[in-house]
């Protein structure tokens, strides 16, 4: 029996976008300087992801299940010698479920005068995740060093990737400057490749990753500290989704990308150190441009407050949206000359709205740690008028529960 398709999940990706999330999270009431934890550290998050069912009219078929994925991560922090630091990083996630297959009208006779519908993967899928990486820092007087190599795997593809990046204190220590470079290989080997079913879903890929990011640190104030960075990232290779199809006249066929895609990003973040009310205000802006045509902007806002001597609470408010791709439609009714064609729905014209909410429970340097999100899109969110919304679009729920151990 053939294996029905899955959504072509991103690898673990570049080494330097988590070092850049990271170096980007620090809140106002810190030190400008990071320094290292004389303590080891030990972290470990379970988390449960279920993405909503589709609504019946949008469907074509009894099947609207969508994927479930439960994540177990394990980090370790290190101190070694006076200055440095290692840091291990672990996830394993099991999924199951259906994926979005391709888009067809609902009238295939009549095309012009029909809505969109999602045609899903007939039978659950069943995949397992794995990524470790290693991060080893350097932390000196006015001068911060990392280096990160890490690795993913799971039945159909395989991830390395390394990162190096620096953050350097100019004198008063008010002002640093954090650059980075980093870059990933990754191979891909679809199941049922070749097959009679899939006979036109290659057998093997490869992609190659790039970035660099350059940013800048600014403490305002002693409660005030504003950042941000720009980022560059490149790939070459194999980018379409070797899982998808698209509906081409009539005909359903193999979905096709370009074969590079160059991407720039801006990120800002402002955190602010409510003093009186023993509180910090997070306000957070990114600005996406890519060489398909896709521009998108995400802002959020989260109020992190601490309840007594152990307690703390934390409610976010994310909104993102997003326009589509060159090449996207949800149906094609025919064949574009560039050879370029998708309907996933990741590519389309959307925005969400997601929720958050953390709770936090310290025990001397140990803590417990709650998180739960909700997630909804639709084309009405976005900032520009969507004609017509992606059926297969989006809604999620994830609890996160872990706990933190100073060793």
């Amino acid at each position: 029996m053939a294996h029905p398709p899955k959504d072509r999940k991103p690898a673990s990706g570049s080494t330097l976008t988590a070092l850049t999330a990271a170096a980007m999270a620090l809140p106002a009431y810190q030190a400008q300087a990071a320094n290292r934890d004389d303590q080891a550290k030990l972290s470990m998050r379970f988390s449960q992801y279920g993405e909503h069912r589709l609504e019946r009219e949008k469907v074509q078929g009894n099947n609207r299940d969508r994927y479930d994925i439960s994540v177990i991560q394990v980090s370790a922090a290190i101190p070694a010698f006076q200055r440095l630091q290692v840091k291990v990083n672990s996830q394993y996630e099991v999924m199951s479920g259906a994926s979005p297959w391709w888009v067809q009208p609902s009238d295939p006779s009549d095309p012009n005068n029909s809505e969109p519908v999602q045609i899903m993967s007939g039978a659950t899928i069943d995949d397992a995740r794995g990524d470790l990486s290693v991060d080893t820092r350097y932390y000196g007087d006015a001068v911060e060093f990392g280096v990160s190599v890490g690795a993913s795997k799971e039945k159909d593809y395989q991830s390395v990737n390394a990162g190096v990046d620096m953050r350097v204190d100019l004198p008063g220590k008010q002002t640093s400057i954090n650059f980075g470079v980093g870059a990933s290989d990754d191979h891909l080997e679809p199941t049922d490749a070749r097959t009679t079913t899939y006979a036109s879903r290659v057998d093997e890929a490869d992609k190659t990753s790039v970035n660099a990011v350059v940013g800048l640190t600014q403490i305002v104030s002693p409660t005030v500290i504003f950042k941000t960075a720009v980022s560059f990232t490149q790939h070459d290779g194999y980018l379409t989704d070797p899982y998808k199809m698209v509906w081409i006249n009539q005909a359903v066929e193999q979905e096709r990308r370009p074969d590079q895609r160059n991407m720039v990003a801006w990120s800002n973040q402002l955190r602010i150190r409510v003093v009186p009310l023993a509180a910090s205000l997070h306000l957070d802006y990114r600005y996406f441009n890519d060489d398909w045509d896709i521009e998108s902007h995400t802002a959020e806002i989260g109020w992190y407050q601490s309840l007594g001597e152990s307690w703390s609470i934390a409610p976010r408010l994310r909104y993102y949206s997003q326009s589509q791709s060159f090449f996207y439609s949800p149906f094609y009714n025919r064949r574009r000359t560039d050879g370029f064609h998708s309907s996933d729905y990741r590519l389309s014209p959307y925005g969400s709205i997601n929720f958050g909410l953390g709770l936090t429970k310290r025990y001397g340097p140990n803590a417990i740690v709650i998180s739960l999100d909700s997630y909804d899109s639709a084309g009405d969110y976005a900032l520009q008028k969507v004609a017509v919304e992606n059926p297969g679009l989006v809604d999620f729920t994830r609890l996160s529960v872990g706990m933190d151990f100073g060793l």
